[in-house]
């Protein structure tokens, strides 16, 4: 269903990253919630198991261009080898790419999770990289997670429902990325 691939990318790399997308300098955009209402009922989601959340946003590459963002040299510098083992290796095209930050809740009685959604509804394949370790987990509708952790990425096909946990304590950042078959 997802494979899990751990530092795959150098040390000084994954630090490097974390430490731009983590600083009080990087410029993230605030979103109330992960879908909306109407998404909420087409995937089925409901109140007493997901939950959507605040979180922050940062794009990249949005339908396979480039945003206005300053800040994707951070990507081609840093996560290269996973751009050119998707792209020229495999065959895929990078459609969309951003980074998503959730702050903690504080609230630890809530065990909840974000809405069950796909990215996109075309086929496509995701990637999402760990920037930093947190125990708020990838969760997969048809079973399984994957735990946060600095420098790990997983892959799955985009049509699986996935979720995140909802973190309790510590800030969970990632960097989605959605490819498209060339």
């Amino acid at each position: 269903m997802f494979n899990i691939t751990d530092d795959f990318i150098s040390p000084g790399n994954q630090e490097r990253l974390k430490n731009v997308l983590t600083s009080p300098f990087f410029p993230w955009w605030y979103h109330s919630g992960t879908v909306t209402p109407d998404e909420r009922k087409e995937f089925g989601n409901n109140s007493l198991q997901s939950k959507e959340v605040d979180w922050f946003c940062h794009k990249f590459i949005t339908d396979g261009e480039p945003t206005n963002s300053s800040e994707f040299y951070l990507i081609e510098e840093n996560l290269n080898p996973i751009l050119h083992m998707f792209s020229e290796e495999w065959g895929w095209k990078l459609d969309r790419c951003q980074a998503n930050l959730v702050p903690p809740s504080g609230n630890w009685y809530d065990r909840r999770h974000t809405s069950w959604h796909v990215d996109s509804p075309d086929d496509h394949m995701v990637l999402i990289y760990y920037v930093n370790d947190s125990p708020a987990r990838t969760l997969f509708r048809g079973g399984g997670s994957c735990r946060p952790k600095q420098g790990r990425f997983i892959t799955f096909d985009g049509k699986n429902y996935h979720s995140a946990e909802i973190p309790k304590k510590k800030s969970r950042c990632v960097i989605n990325f959605n490819f498209k078959k060339i």
